[in-house]
C-alpha cells in the first residue's frame, strides 16, 4: 500500500490551527517513481498506484474545504517517465563514464537514462576532446 498520510497530515494542520499558529507540510513519496523504474510506465501496478495517490491528494483536499482550513495544496514531480524501448539504449562509453561524479543509475553496460541526478566534471570532458 502506498497511501500518503493524509490522517497524518489532517492531525498536524488541526494541532496548529486549534493553537492559531500557521503551518506548512510537506509530503514526499517515492511513489510512483519506484514503481515505474522497476515495471514501466504503462504497467497496471503504475495506474494503481497514480489512482491511489490522486485519491488520497482529493481527500486531503475535500477535508480542509470541509474544515473551512485556509490552505492551498501545490503538487510537483521532480522528473518524469518514458517507458524507452531497449533498442533504443545507448551505452556510454567509460571515457565518460569516468566523467561522472555521481550518477542516479547504473552506470556500466547498458542505460536507458541519464537523470538531472548527475554531475559531470567538465575539465574531465574538455581534456577527452
Amino acid at each position: 500500500m502506498t497511501s500518503l498520510p493524509t490522517d497524518l497530515v489532517l492531525s498536524g494542520i488541526e494541532s496548529c490551527e486549534l493553537n492559531n499558529r500557521s503551518s506548512f507540510t510537506y509530503i514526499y513519496t517515492a511513489h510512483p517513481d519506484k514503481h515505474m523504474h522497476a515495471l514501466g510506465v504503462e504497467h497496471d501496478q503504475v495506474g494503481n498506484v497514480i489512482e491511489e495517490i490522486d485519491s488520497e491528494v482529493e481527500r486531503l483536499w475535500d477535508e480542509l474545504r470541509n474544515r473551512n482550513y485556509d490552505a492551498s495544496v501545490i503538487l510537483t514531480a521532480d522528473h518524469g517517465h518514458i517507458t524507452v524501448d531497449s533498442s533504443d539504449m545507448v551505452e556510454i562509453p567509460d571515457e565518460l563514464l569516468e566523467c561522472l561524479e555521481y550518477a542516479n543509475v547504473g552506470v556500466h553496460g547498458f542505460v536507458s537514462f541519464l537523470t538531472n541526478h548527475f554531475h559531470l566534471n567538465v575539465h574531465k570532458i574538455l581534456t577527452l576532446l
